[in-house]
Formats: structure tokens, sequence, C-alpha cells
């Protein structure tokens, strides 16, 4: 009988044994990751001076990172948030942000977005701060160079960016639709669209879109191009070509594309940018 209640405890702490020892290493394992976790989200340096740059981990699905940026300098802070799609891992990451981040002239640029993954037209852009006497300015968004380094569209103290607001429209296909080249100029802290140069970068597709005027791609650039730089004489002569060469539906739709061009408009606003006063105990002022 004793024996009969040994083997039946024996049995009991084998059954215990089976299911505890599972749980315990996945209590191990979950710590671990939390561990990792805690560690990835760690604020990272990304440069130091004279304007400090740091980033810090928000989220991550798969290979794609999102992070918080923040600008310091003195007791101003700005800060936004920059996707990465297709990085490998952090060190790739901090890394592609690092090739990114630097000064050029007078300028610190911040390279956001970069994402291969699709074509849109302003995936790949630089956010442009300078300090101007003695305080840290957000001049605003320009388009990102080709090459992975900082202020790659800057170029002879002008910067470049795309005017995209008809990337999508009901007339034309997306790689139809009229993206003008804009050329800008920073005055007092902000980008102004210089009409006089953007006209000039673009006039060669103009004239080679004028020869032909073979569809409504060629028709549509060429009218956006002309009001948005205020050319009235060109402009009046693609509208006669519009009502002469594109049916009732697709001059309706060419019309109100038209109606919506304001000459020397920025893009859009890709980023949101938030400038902060720092408190003294806060632990992130950049001593200058």
């Amino acid at each position: 009988m004793d024996s009969i209640k040994r083997l039946g405890i024996k049995a009991m702490v084998v059954m215990l044994c089976i299911i505890l020892i599972p749980l315990c290493v996945f209590g191990e394992q979950k710590s671990g990751a939390s561990q990792h976790l805690a560690s990835d989200k760690q604020m990272m340096t990304i440069i130091e001076k004279p304007v400090k740059v740091t980033m810090q981990l928000i989220n991550q699905y798969s290979n794609d990172y999102q992070f918080e940026l923040n600008v310091i300098y003195g007791k101003e802070r700005f800060r936004f948030e920059n996707e990465m799609a297709y990085v490998q891992d952090m060190n790739q990451a901090i890394s592609q942000q690092r090739s990114r981040t630097g000064w050029k002239g007078p300028y610190l640029f911040i390279g956001c977005g970069c994402d291969t993954g699709g074509n849109a037209a302003r995936l790949c852009l630089d956010l442009v701060f300078a300090i101007r006497d003695g305080k840290l300015i957000y001049i605003g968004e320009a388009l990102g160079g080709e090459e992975p380094e900082p202020g790659g569209s800057y170029k002879g103290g002008v910067f470049r960016d795309v005017y995209d607001k008809f990337e999508i429209n009901d007339l034309t296909c997306h790689a139809g639709a009229p993206m003008l080249w804009l050329i800008l100029e920073e005055k007092d802290g902000r980008f102004r669209v210089n009409l006089r140069r953007t006209w000039e970068e673009n006039s060669k597709e103009f004239s080679e879109n004028a020869k032909t005027l073979r569809n409504a791609e060629e028709i549509l650039f060429n009218a956006v191009l002309a009001k948005y730089c205020q050319h009235k004489a060109e402009l009046e002569k693609m509208i006669q070509a519009a009502k002469s060469r594109l049916d009732k539906e697709e001059l309706k739709m060419f019309m109100k594309i038209l109606s919506k061009v304001i000459p020397g408009e920025l893009p859009e606003k890709e980023v949101e940018v938030h400038r902060e006063r720092l408190s003294k105990d806060s632990g992130l002022n950049n001593t200058t």
C-alpha cells in the first residue's frame, strides 16, 4: 500500500514538472524579449554638436520601424516622427539616419522617409534647420537627394522640390501626372518658390510638349506650369488647345484641375514638426 502511495506521489511530481518547466522557460523568454525591446527603445544620439539630434524607437512591425526624432539646441526642441521601411535591424536604421543627417552650408538637414517601397514623388525628404541669432529655427521640407547624404538637392544656394498636388488626378494616369520641378529659396526663415527659375527648370519639357500637344498629359503639364509660374499668354494657348483636342468630359476634368493651381504654392507638408521649450530639469538640453 505504501509503495502504491509513493508511486502515486512520484507520478504527481513528474506531471507538475512537465507543466511547470515550459512555463518557466516561457517566462524567461518573455523576460528576455522585454529586456531586448527596452534596450531598443533607448534614446540614441545621431549627432551631438552644435545641434543635438536624437532618435528613439516608437514602434516596430517586421522590418518597418517608426522613430521619434528630437532636434535640440539650447532650450529649443523640435520633434517629429520618421518611418523607415525595409530596414534589417536597429543598427542599419541608425546608420541610415546618420548618413542623411548633417550640415551643408548654413543648413542642418535631417532625412525623413526615404521608403523605397513606393513610387510617390516626395517619399524622400529633408527637414531643414538653421541657427539664427542664437536660436534654432525650422525652415521647412525640401526634396531629399538620391544619394544617402544630407542636403542632396541643395545646390548653388537653392533647394529643389516637386509640385505634386495633382500626382493623383481624374484626367491622367500616375505616370502622366503633371509634376513640376520647383526651385526654392530660403528667405527670412521660410521657403519661397522662385517662379522665374522654376519656369526655366521646366521649360525644356514645356517646349517639347508644345511641339505636338498629342494628349491630355502634355496639355495638362503645360497648362499647370504656365498658371503656376504666371505665364498668362502660354496658359491661354493651353486652354484653347484643351478645348479643341479634349472631349467634353476630359475638358471638364482639365478645367477643374487647373482651377486648383495656386501660383508659387509650396507642396503640402508631409511631416508634422512640433516646437517645444525645454525645462531645466528635462535632461534633454544641449549645451551650446
